[in-house]
């Protein structure tokens, strides 16, 4: 954890997740972060990793720059089939398109993982 092609955080030890009888799947998901599922019990987790190496763009998207900034003001935007919810959060840390960032509401409340969606947004979906 931490470390360059680990994962960025650890997983909530809140998630209550019955144990996947088969093997669980592992998949791409953006540059920076890996679907962990299980089909037969239909559960399914993002784990945000820390890549290393060059920073240049591995995905041909061309730039790299991040759209948000450590400790600035951002919308965390929540959605899902039927309704979305939208609120302020700030950054905790610098994030491009695509990047998955820790965001929190104040200092003292728990910190969430969120993707960057655009200038100034982030979003967590199903």
């Amino acid at each position: 954890m931490g470390d360059a092609g680990g994962a960025h955080a650890a997983i909530d030890s809140r998630l209550k997740l019955k144990r996947c009888a088969n093997a669980v799947e592992i998949s791409e998901t953006n540059r920076n972060a890996l679907q962990v599922s299980c089909r037969n019990l239909g559960w399914r987790i993002f784990v945000p990793i820390r890549l290393g190496g060059n920073s240049s763009s591995q995905d041909g998207a061309g730039s790299t720059e991040p759209l948000i900034k450590r400790n600035q003001p951002v919308t965390l935007v929540i959605r899902r089939s039927n309704f979305s919810i939208s609120y302020g959060v700030i950054a905790q840390e610098s994030g491009a398109m695509g990047d998955y960032i820790p965001v929190r509401s104040d200092r003292k409340s728990k910190e969430l993982m969120a993707r960057v969606s655009g200038a100034g947004e982030v979003e967590m979906t199903p």
